[in-house]
């Protein structure tokens, strides 16, 4: 069966200030504003995915909130995971191996290092470039597979895209 995994990471937050929690760190007004190209790209281009997990991060929820809205209360099934805050590869990955088959096309919203060290590991062989820092903020990895989500494994990818909607 083919997949399609989109990993997007949070739009800009503000930064750590005193007192406050990395977890805590809200979108600043840049973040806004790209939370909302997301959306346009997603509309224009690819559609809701069938499934969204996000970080339960406030910069992640709401970015979740500015791409999806009301769509996903009604539409696309939004479930935001603790697991997902800061997640390391094998985190990840276990987290794909959880979605059922019947789900074609997946959106994991999270964070740096990890999102990006996932995008490494599955991505086709040759398909990025060496730059480490491919997922900017409020970007997306588009990847498809033909395997089932529990199968996937080191550079499985049949494709891979990266964009940065603007």
């Amino acid at each position: 069966m083919r997949h399609t995994l989109l990993l997007l990471r949070h739009a800009e937050a503000y930064p750590e200030s005193s007192g406050s929690s990395d977890f805590d760190r809200p979108l600043s007004d840049q973040g806004k504003a790209e939370a909302i190209h997301v959306a346009n790209w997603l509309n224009e281009h690819n559609g809701l995915p069938d499934q969204a997990r996000s970080s339960t991060a406030t910069r992640a929820r709401q970015t979740a909130g500015a791409v999806f809205g009301q769509r996903a209360i009604d539409t696309l099934k939004l479930t935001f995971d603790d697991r997902l805050y800061l997640a390391g590869l094998q985190t990840l990955l276990e987290i794909l191996a959880e979605t059922s088959d019947s789900v074609e096309q997946l959106l994991l919203l999270g964070h740096n290092p990890g999102l990006t060290h996932l995008l490494d590991y599955l991505a086709p062989p040759d398909a990025l470039s060496g730059d480490h820092q491919l997922l900017t903020p409020a970007s997306i990895a588009l990847m498809t597979f033909n395997l089932n989500w529990s199968d996937l494994n080191h550079q499985c990818g049949s494709s891979c895209q990266l964009i940065y909607p603007r």
